[in-house]
């Protein structure tokens, strides 16, 4: 809970301090609102305020008393959601002080002036403002305003625009073709009528056509009556007559407002009104230590190139959900012509964490390229041998990978065990290249299983617990940190660098002297409170050289463009263009951004080979594809299951040594029902044992509950339970500080959750809560998470549809081993991990046992992420199964 604090502004009680008994952090509108750290709001008091209070209760009243009276005075408007207006006035403030001090170069003066002027208007004005801002309209009735921190809605409306932030329906340069189609139906007959006569053609055809009934096509006719003929003069008197004044934010204010709040929050789902929100109480985000070590984006320029491909890829969905895929592809063209001007070959991170590039381009690629931008301190002659050396240990990876398949050699019998194969998936990470996708959304990229080839490297080390001994503290293995590797230095500049490609050389040069300082160079800043922020935290040439983390790279265009393309390879393959999609993903493979996609892009690249009738370049393809380190999960199973199927004598005469593993399949059981329907590619519906219209999934539970199926009680939920226990085992692990993870107070999870940087950064602690869980204590574990922090907000976590005792039987059934071996595959590969779960979690609490069952129609077959996930947690002594629903055969029907 938060605490209020009053401090009076007097001489008097310069000393004296009043602490209010702890309420949410409400806002006085009678003082000023203060934040001193997390957890604290200060409300000062003014001379006058404390002398008002002391009047009331007498002159013989002392300052402190005073000060108490003034406090319980003021103590109705610091309840939740009782001062919007003061909560929206320090919020803004908050933000912008944010800005200054860590991105102010990433606004240009124009903005910078206008947020000035915000700043410097009266507090009625700047509460009206900041109310338009977070509306969705353009224009607003001035006399349909009307807000409690706002008496004078007219008064502060004309503040506004003497300011020149907003502009009135009445001001010469107003834009009425965007107001009349926001005017109600019946005035925008009032104001055709005041700018027509009565027998005038377009006003009887107004009234025979019904227009003012309201209807789109209604107010479409009236608004091209109305701006076919009048003018200008004739139309502003007549809407003043007929609507009253109108007003709308100028673009410009509302531009570098959705910029300033972009800045801040770094996710375009969330504003101003998020303070609103947990004011009121209707949010409660968990409690996290805000760090703000380096800025996200280096400049200017990578800040709007980001904001420009998010643009692009909204409208690219909505035409696709639109189904118009001929707009989609047209928009899509952009995205492409970055990618193949070699944008995403050029996003780098830093290397804390011992990555490696995954497939470096070879030396024809290189010399036909741009040659990489990179600053001259970094060109030494260790930086050169560094990347050698990790080139080298890459080529030599895939040697061994493909030798392992082409090759015949001896094998020792314990190569073939499956428990050897699961207890090396995910951990190739470690020594992974490239960023991780981190979906703001949370959408995340499939990604998943283990080392390539069981013979490909014997060198990494593993990761905490192992997955194939026994899990406890006793058995618990540390990984060793590695020596950080010296950070790349290559600038993510999508569109320069498609320039880059397509221009001239001689130009290239000049291009990397732009880079080089990706600041606010060329900009003179007034010697006020942004001009001096702007002279301190302009990147200098050694912090531009700096690569961000790696969750943080992907805040960039060509990644967003990378997604894009994926989105282009599925249009191709649609229209059967098999070579043309098989080009594009050979482009997106070479490149270094949605580094989670690649399994999936290097499976639709052997696909489409097949499609075009070369099963020998597809087979190449996909064991190109087990050497890549960021092939995990179900796109690694799946390419293996794709090698052993094409590569088959003559092409291959030797089965690799993870044949038996690849080849392994979980233990089905056949129930049968009656169907409702037997469409292919619907959902499939049943009746259920009791009559009733069910799922498979439900089926199959009614099924597992009965005494025939087990007497199981069971939950569907796919990912769903295993979330909400990750979330709650390891509360205190997914909010602990870590430098730039946190960068408002409003987020439900920490930013490098779906990379790899969020197991090293934590390794320590996550090893040690894993241990714990292994041992027996996840019981004790989930009742104080879910005694300090029910219904607060965390990413995965469902308060409402899990109940506590239910997930208390959960872990005790599942059992610590099997628990932790589940967590910790999703701590180190979240974002790959957190798909193809299986669907059905059987517990019973009479012989504490577990069961998970992956549930399949007639027509339905495993994915290859749910195989791994059922292999996985085979291997963790938890009992898996297929549960296949059948029809009755035509045999039995009679």
């Amino acid at each position: 809970m938060d605490s209020i604090g009053l401090i009076a502004d007097t001489p008097a009680a310069a000393g004296s301090r009043h602490a209010s008994s702890s309420a949410a952090p409400g806002h006085n509108s009678s003082g000023t609102l203060t934040r001193m750290g997390s957890g604290t709001w200060v409300v000062k008091l003014t001379a006058t305020q404390v002398s008002s209070a002391a009047g009331v209760a007498g002159s013989s009243v002392d300052a402190a008393t005073a000060l108490a009276l003034a406090a319980d005075a003021g103590r109705d408007s610091l309840e939740p959601g009782k001062n919007s207006g003061a909560v929206l006035a320090s919020a803004f403030e908050h933000i912008l002080q944010q800005t200054r001090q860590h991105d102010v170069h990433l606004l240009d003066q124009q903005e910078q002036q206008l947020l000035r002027a915000m700043q410097a208007l009266p507090s009625t004005a700047r509460s009206l403002l900041l109310r338009l801002l977070l509306r969705k309209r353009r224009w607003y009735s001035l006399a349909g305003l009307s807000y409690s921190e706002v008496p004078d809605v007219p008064t502060a409306a004309a503040q506004l625009r003497a300011a020149g932030l907003v502009c009135w329906s009445s001001d010469a340069d107003a834009d009425l073709d965007s107001l009349l189609p926001e005017l109600p139906a019946v005035m925008l007959k009032a104001v055709l009528a005041k700018v027509l006569p009565r027998k005038h053609p377009a006003m009887v055809s107004s009234s025979s056509s019904g227009t003012a009934t309201g209807g789109p096509e209604g107010k479409a006719a009236l608004v091209s009556s109305i701006q076919s003929n009048a003018c200008r003069a004739r139309l502003h008197s007549a809407l003043t007559g007929a609507a009253g004044d109108w007003l709308m934010v100028l673009p410009a204010v509302l531009d570098t407002f959705v910029r300033l709040q972009h800045i801040y929050f770094l996710n375009q789902g969330q504003d101003l009104g998020m303070f609103l929100a947990v004011d009121r109480g209707a949010l409660r985000y968990p409690t996290y230590c805000v760090t703000r070590a380096r800025a996200v984006f280096s400049s200017r320029q990578c800040l709007l190139e980001y904001e420009e491909a998010l643009q692009l890829a909204a409208q690219v969905d909505q035409a696709l959900e639109d189904d118009n895929t001929d707009l989609a592809w047209h928009l899509l063209q952009p995205a492409l012509t970055a990618l193949h001007g070699g944008s995403h070959k050029r996003i780098v991170w830093d290397e804390e964490h011992g990555a490696v590039m995954p497939n470096p381009p070879s030396q024809q690629q290189q010399q036909a390229s741009t040659p990489p931008l990179q600053h001259q301190h970094h060109t030494q002659p260790q930086q050169a041998a560094h990347q050698q050396q990790r080139q080298a240990q890459v080529q030599h990876s895939q040697t061994a990978a493909l030798l392992d398949i082409q090759s015949p050699r001896h094998r020792s019998p314990s190569s073939n065990s499956f428990t050897h194969h699961c207890s090396r998936i995910s951990r190739s990470r470690s020594r992974s290249p490239s960023p991780s996708s981190n979906s703001p959304d949370g959408g995340s990229d499939s990604e998943g299983l283990a080392d390539s080839a069981t013979s490909c490297s014997n060198s990494y080390s593993s990761r905490g617990v192992s997955r194939s001994s026994t899990l406890s503290s006793s058995g618990a293995r540390r990984l060793s940190r590695r020596t950080p590797a010296p950070p790349s230095v290559i600038r993510t500049r999508a569109a320069a660098a498609a320039e880059a490609m397509a221009g001239n050389t001689a130009e290239q040069p000049d291009l990397a002297a732009q880079l080089e300082v990706p600041s606010v160079k060329g900009q003179v800043y007034k010697a006020d409170e942004f001009g001096a922020a702007a002279a301190a935290q302009a990147p200098t040439a050694s912090t531009a050289a700096a690569a961000p983390p790696l969750f943080l790279a992907r805040f960039c265009a060509c990644w967003v463009h990378c997604s894009l393309g994926t989105v282009a390879v599925s249009l191709l393959e649609k229209q059967k263009r098999w070579s043309d999609a098989v080009d594009l993903l050979r482009v997106l493979l070479g490149g270094n951004a949605c580094v989670g996609r690649r399994g999936e892009w290097w499976e639709r690249l052997a696909i489409n080979l097949e499609h075009q009738g070369l099963p020998e370049q597809a087979l190449e393809a996909a064991e190109s594809a087990l050497a890549d380190s960021w092939v995990r999960g179900g796109d690694l199973l799946g390419l293996q299951r794709r090698c052993l199927r094409l590569g088959k004598p003559p092409r291959r005469w030797r089965r690799p040594s993870w044949s038996a593993q690849a080849e392994w399949e979980p233990r089905e059981r056949a129930v049968t029902g009656r169907p409702l329907n037997c469409n292919t590619g619907s959902k499939s519906r049943f009746y259920g044992l009791d009559g009733s219209q069910v799922t498979v999934e439900e089926l199959a539970l009614q099924h597992y509950a009965s005494e025939a199926g087990g007497a199981w009680q069971g939950l569907h939920s796919e990912g769903g339970v295993w979330a909400t226990l990750f979330g709650l085992l390891l509360w205190d692990v997914l909010f602990m500080g870590v430098p730039d993870v946190f960068r408002s107070p409003f987020q439900v999870a920490p930013l490098d959750l779906d990379s790899d940087a969020f197991y090293p950064a934590r390794m320590e602690q996550l090893d040690r809560q894993l241990t714990r869980i292994a041992d027996g204590e996840a019981g004790d574990i989930l009742s104080s998470t879910w005694a300090a922090h029910q219904g607060t907000m965390c990413r995965g976590v469902n308060w409402q549809r899990f109940s506590q005792d239910q997930l208390l039987d959960i872990c005790q059934c599942v059992g610590g081993l099997g628990l932790a071996a589940v967590l910790r595959l999703m701590a180190e590969d979240h974002a790959g991990a957190t798909g193809g779960l299986p669907d059905l979690l059987l517990w019973r609490t009479s012989d504490l046992t577990a069961k998970v069952v992956e549930v399949k129609g007639p027509r339905d077959r495993l994915s290859n992420q749910q195989r791994f996930w059922l292999a996985h947690m085979a291997n963790s002594n938890i009992q898996v199964e297929v549960c296949k629903i059948r029809e009755p055969s035509s045999t039995s029907r009679k």
